[in-house]
Formats: structure tokens, sequence, C-alpha cells
């Protein structure tokens, strides 16, 4: 008499069908998957929050920079108006020795035209129209 080979044992479920064995055996790469991808997330988030955390601080310098230059224009400004002062002009240009003259003379300009007896507004305008014409 021959015997038949043994099948695999089954395991009873609760709904009455059984199953291999084998087949109840779960597998290890669905959750594998999952855990890579927290992880891999859990990284993205952290340098995404660095990359962040770095912008910040470069920007914290550049607003540093500007008030640094804010201040040193309105200094400057106030520089500015300080040498530009008339009495601080008078005051220096009375130590170089300069002095307003007694009399006045009129220069005439070759190829502007003769001015006997002309309006100075007209030979002004005449001479504006000739600088300006140059470049």
């Amino acid at each position: 008499m021959t015997t038949a080979p043994v099948a695999a044992p089954l395991r009873a479920r609760p709904h009455g069908r059984s199953l291999p064995a084998a087949s109840t055996r779960r597998s290890l790469h669905p959750f594998l998957v999952f855990t890579a991808a927290v992880i891999a997330a859990f990284f993205a988030v952290i340098l995404i929050r660095t990359s962040l955390d770095t912008a910040a601080f470069r920007l914290d310098e550049l607003n540093a920079q500007i008030e640094a230059e804010e201040t040193r224009h309105w200094e400057l400004r106030l520089e500015i108006a300080r040498l530009q002062a008339p009495d601080r002009i008078q005051s220096a240009a009375a130590a170089m020795g300069m002095v307003y003259p007694d009399n006045r003379s009129i220069l005439a300009v070759a190829g502007v035209g003769e001015y006997e007896g002309a309006d100075p507004d007209e030979r002004w305008s005449e001479l504006k129209s000739l600088l300006s014409a140059q470049p």
C-alpha cells in the first residue's frame, strides 16, 4: 500500500475556511516602504526648516546693513548741509582772500553777436541757446 504525500497543515479561520499556513505570513515590504517614506518626509521637513532659518539669518544681516547705510546716508546729508552753509562759504572765501569786485566789466564773446544797446535779457537768451547747442 502506498501513502499519499502530506499536505501543508491547514489553519482554521473564524468563518470556517482554511488556508495553508504559508499564506498567512505577512510581507514586511509595505511596512518598510512606509517607514522609509516617513523617515524621508521627516528629513525633508528638517531640510526645509533649516533652509528657511538660513534665509532668515541672511535677511537679518541685510537689514542690519541697510540700517547702517541709512545712518551713514543721513550723516553725509548733514555734512553736505554743513558744508553748503552760506556763512561757512563766506568765511572760507574771506580766509582765502576772495572779495566782491568793486567794479564790473562786460566781456564780449566772439561769435555771439554785436550787443551795442541790446537788451541784457536778449543777450542772455542768445548765449544760453549757443551754450546748449554744443555737446
